[in-house]
């Protein structure tokens, strides 16, 4: 049998998924998968040992992004899938599905009716559900009549070839300040006085800090900018998304929003601090780890979106300042004292 698989984006997202990929060849050896996603995200997908082929589409605009999207369900009737499995129900994937009507299709239950019940209610049905890549896993166990029970509950190690290109002698704790939107991010003050107690602290002499940013997250070029020497390193723009894995799956914890960054470490079994804002744990990111945790703070207007997409209405934004430097402070250092333990 051939499945397709379709997750175009985001990175994190893409990054569950591979988990699922992981499940479904172990139970299924003979299962031919094809994964469908945006080209950026080939670090994560290329010679990954249980996907068979790629299919990458290249996000662009107007007519072009048309052009490429036509090109993509060209190489997909080509591909002949048994089965089209639709892990985004997106704009771009009812299109896909739409112009493939001869292909059997299957739509991923996503759980949004519960999420926007959440935002609109404060009314939470989600908390005891399982993280999002068990649960999807759940979902296919019951479809395949596979038994998840037995089956890891981590991500899938991300299998590409990450080499420690970056030389690295000091323990080091990776700072990941950004986020798709607004309303996820930690205030840079935050941050900011975080290290600064990081660097006050002498349990953290030996460790480096390193602080990871795109090109275009502008607004944290400025952090730990104040420390002259080595043990503060501000890579804002200076990495290649595989550079950045590579520092990532050297790290001996994670502290970033709630966004992709979080998924990867996670996928390289390194811990995380996710700190939710906007978001709410129970959608299904929180962080898994035995060593992970999070900091919520579940005020009464969060979460305000499904994705965060949505302006705060209080121009203090009250859920992210309410997570004090302190508190994530000390669990930084309590995660590292059970781990060094």
């Amino acid at each position: 049998m051939h499945i397709m698989l379709v997750r175009f984006s985001s990175m994190g997202d893409v990054v569950i998924q591979t988990s699922l990929v992981e499940f479904l060849k172990k139970n299924i050896p003979q299962l031919e998968i094809t994964f469908v996603t945006q080209k950026l995200n080939r670090v994560f997908l290329d010679n990954h040992p249980h996907i068979d082929r790629t299919l990458y589409y290249e996000k662009k605009s107007g007519q072009k992004d048309l052009n490429q999207l036509l090109k993509l369900i060209s190489d997909i009737k080509k591909t002949n899938p048994d089965l089209i499995i639709d892990l985004h129900n997106t704009l771009r994937s009812k299109v896909m599905r739409l112009l493939t009507p001869s292909l059997p299709h299957m739509v991923v239950n996503k759980r949004s009716f519960w999420r926007k019940l959440l935002v609109l209610t404060k009314k939470d049905f989600l908390a005891k559900q399982s993280p999002q890549h068990l649960r999807i896993r759940e979902d296919f166990s019951r479809i395949f009549n596979l038994d998840v029970f037995n089956d890891s509950d981590k991500l899938t190690r991300i299998s590409a070839d990450f080499d420690q290109i970056l030389t690295q002698k000091k323990p080091i704790l990776v700072i990941a300040p950004v986020a798709s939107f607004k309303t996820k991010i930690w205030p840079m003050e935050h941050y900011e006085q975080l290290i600064k107690l990081l660097r006050s602290d002498s349990y953290f002499s030996q460790y480096k800090i390193e602080i990871i940013a795109g090109p275009e997250d502008r607004y944290c070029s400025e952090l730990g900018q104040a420390y002259s020497d080595e043990l503060v390193q501000n890579r804002q723009g200076q990495l290649s998304l595989h550079e950045t894995c590579s520092l990532i799956a050297s790290a001996r914890l994670l502290i970033g929003n709630d966004t992709g960054m979080n998924h990867i470490a996670e996928s390289f079994h390194i811990p995380t601090i996710t700190l939710f804002g906007s978001t709410s744990p129970s959608f299904g990111f929180r962080p898994h780890l035995v060593h992970s945790d999070y900091m919520y703070k579940n005020i009464s207007c969060s979460p305000c979106s499904v994705t965060g997409s949505k302006p705060c209405h209080r121009p203090t934004h009250e859920c992210m300042l309410a997570i004090k430097p302190e508190e994530v402070h000390h669990k930084i250092k309590s995660i590292l004292e059970v781990q060094n333990a």
